[in-house]
Parts: C-alpha cells; structure tokens; sequence
C-alpha cells in the first residue's frame, strides 16, 4: 500500500503517471513481488510467475475533475483497463489484471483542466492474488427426503410370435407294477443315470420311500390309502385304520439311556424332545451343561455355546427339534437360543430367568423371570417385557402359541389369548 508523498500537479490536457512513493508500512506485507514504484508510480513483476493483481486506488483532486482515470499496463504486454471518468474531486477505482513476468504497472490520471493530485486520502493498494491449499472435506450433510415417484413409463410394443411345432407323443412306457410295496429312485449300473424302481432288486434304491440309505418323509397332498400294515422306523405296525390303543400300558417300562450317566454328586434337572421323539435335549446342574442326541437316545454328545457354571433350569423345543431354548442360572445365567438341533448355543439376553414354552414351529416363545414374563415372536432372538408383573416358575404354551397358561403361588392362575403379550 503506497501514498504520494507530494502534491502533484496535472497539466491540462495531458495524461500523466501518477507517482506513488511512500510504503504504508502497517498495510504491506511485502514490496517485492511487485517491486516498489520508488516514486516513479510504476510496479513491476518481479518474479518469473505471470501473477493475477487486484489493484484498488483512490485519487484526490484538489477541486472537481473533469477527465478520466486508468491502469496502464507497460512492457511485452501493455494496455489500458479500468478507465473510470471523473466528476468529482475524490475518485475511486478497482480492477483485476494479468502481469506477466517483467511486466510494468502505473495508474494515469487525464483532465480537460488542470488539477492537482493530494496527499490526505490518495492511495493505492495491489494484492497478488494466490489460491491456498485446498481445505479438509466437510462432514456429509443429511440425506434430503425422497423425491416423488415418476410417472409409469409407456407400455412397450409387443413381441413378435415366435411359432414353433408341437413334436410327437413319445411312447407310452409299461404300466409299474408294485413288488412288496416298494417304490424308491434307483441308480444304474454305471451310476449316471437314474430310474423308478418298484421292488428292491439287485441294486438297492438310493432315495425315496422305501430306499435303504438314507430314510426320507413322504408328503402327501390329499388323502392317503395304505393297503396292508403301515411299518414304522421303530419296527412298530399299524395294522388297522384307527388302532385301538391301550394306554394303560404307556410308560411302565423305562430302560436307562446308553452313554449318558453322571457321577453321583450330580444331577439331571431338565429334558425336552422333538415330535418324533429323534431329537432329545437334557440340562444339568453346575458343570454338567446340555447334552444332546439326534438318534432317539441312542447315542449323546456334549453341546457346545452352553454355560457349564450354573443349573439348567428348563429347555423347550419345538416339534422338529431344531429350535430350542434354554434358561440358566449362575454367572452366567441368562437365555440361551439353538438352531441346530441343540448341537450349539448362544446366549440371546442375560438375567434371571425360570420356565420356558415354546410353539410347534418355534417362532413364538415365552419365558418367566424374577420379574414378569418376557415374549419372542423370532425364536427367541429377541425378547420384550408382557405388560404384566407375573412372578411364576412354570409356563405352558399351545402349538400355535396364541395361548399360553402359568400358575404362581396363591392358587392364581393366568392366561394369555394374544401369545404371552398381556395376561
């Protein structure tokens, strides 16, 4: 920032620089880049980079102008810009030039009358104009709200029909003749193709009813008609449409399971099984944990997921078996959750918790706790709170789950129609 040190006077009619020589030494930062006018009122572009230059200037008259004012650029490249005429005494004047290295810079003043320049408020001032370093990237904004559907593009036209002739009925294959009930998908003898087979034969059917290895379900949409006795996979026989059942003889036998014994100091607490009775899951007292079998009984292992240092005080499972629910106590109680037949666990909340219920298909579950009951709707993934403060240790459910019973102490005995959400 520079202003004139002196008076300068301006002939009449003639275009004159105007002599900037005394540095404002609290507005500049640096003279260099431009080089000081030393009081010829000329800049010059110091450096070997062509520089952008603001230059704002103010002009004082010691009485009412009659010209103009303007920046004159000298050198390789000069030219006039930022002519403002002028009717007053105080004049005012920005512009924005390009000065390439070694480029030169003065502001002239032209009148019809002649004039002197003041020094009270002239002044100019020049500033490179440079670009930063580009600034770290904001946080993203919210996403604005979705914008309204578009209207349903045109139908497109319809494709060509493409003919094609129906080919020949193939031969009609020999009526199947059943052999001992049997019918099962066979595999030939070089193990790439496939058949139907309707007795056991040679080679023995690798999938279907009746197939040896392994046993499938049969569905059947529709009524089903069995002619002769229904064989079971337990060697039992149903001989008649609506066996007489002689339920006085239920439960009077009970043989030990094979594989699945304690020591004495410790204790079974807990058992649930599957519909068809394959799939068992037992709970134990503190460093026992769950066990599991998938063959009926006939052969246990040690799940895994389970706590082992505290009681398992109740299992529920649905009719498959592949969903199971466990309530702990002890350090680590809480509510334990399988999908895989009971094999492994994980534990879905923690806390202390008592008697569980789970439907047929096991989406919907209930459990009681110190408190009230809680309500599942996915398994027992999650859990929510009934609205009811229900202290009980027992818990039943029906198949659906809509209905659900628990009794406490008192003799009080509630019900739930709306699967354990109110009571």
């Amino acid at each position: 920032s520079f202003t004139p040190t002196i008076v300068q006077a301006i002939p009449a009619q003639t275009a004159a620089s105007v002599l900037w020589n005394t540095a404002d030494t609290a507005q500049t930062l640096n003279t260099s880049i431009l080089g000081a006018p030393n009081g010829s009122g000329v800049f010059t572009n110091a450096t070997n980079m062509t520089l952008p230059v603001l230059v704002e200037y103010t002009l004082q008259l010691n009485t009412t102008g009659n010209g103009s004012t303007y920046i004159q650029l000298g050198g390789t490249a000069s030219g006039v810009f930022g002519s403002v005429l002028t009717t007053s005494n105080i004049i005012t004047n920005s512009f924005v030039i390009t000065m390439i290295p070694g480029a030169t810079m003065a502001v002239y003043y032209y009148d019809n009358n002649a004039v002197s320049i003041q020094t009270t408020y002239s002044r100019i001032t020049t500033v490179v104009l440079q670009v930063g370093p580009y600034g770290p990237t904001g946080s993203t904004g919210t996403t604005g709200p979705t914008g309204p559907t578009g209207p349903t593009g045109m139908t497109g036209m319809t494709g060509p029909a493409i003919w094609s002739v129906t080919g020949s009925t193939g031969i009609v294959g020999n009526p199947l003749t059943y052999s001992g009930g049997f019918v099962g998908v066979g595999q030939g003898p070089t193990g790439t193709n496939t058949f139907l087979q309707t007795n056991a034969g040679t080679t023995a059917a690798t999938g279907g009813t009746g197939s040896s290895v392994p046993q499938y379900h049969l569905d059947i949409a529709g009524s089903e008609r069995v002619s002769g006795a229904r064989l079971f996979a337990d060697n039992s026989v149903q001989i008649s449409a609506t066996p007489a059942l002689d339920f006085g003889t239920f439960a009077q036998n009970w043989n030990s399971m094979p594989g699945l014994t304690l020591p004495s100091n410790q204790y079974w607490i807990t058992v649930a099984m599957s519909g068809s009775g394959q799939y068992i899951s037992v709970g134990g007292q503190i460093g026992v944990g769950i066990y599991y079998s998938s063959n009926y009984g006939q052969t246990w292992a040690s799940a895994t997921g389970i706590t082992t240092t505290g009681f398992i005080y109740s299992i529920a499972m649905s009719t498959s078996g592949q969903y199971q629910l466990a309530s702990a106590t002890g350090t680590e109680s809480g509510i334990y959750y399988s999908s895989t037949y009971g094999q492994t666990w994980v534990k879905t909340v923690g806390g202390s918790f008592f008697g569980l219920c789970m439907s047929a298909s096991g989406q919907y579950a209930s459990v009681i706790s110190s408190t009230t009951t809680y309500f599942s709707r996915n398994y027992g993934v999650t859990w929510t709170a009934s609205s009811s403060a229900i202290i009980s240790t027992s818990i039943a459910c029906s198949a659906s789950g809509q209905y659900q019973v628990t009794a406490i102490s008192g003799g009080i005995i509630y019900y739930s129609t709306n699967y354990g959400v109110t009571w």
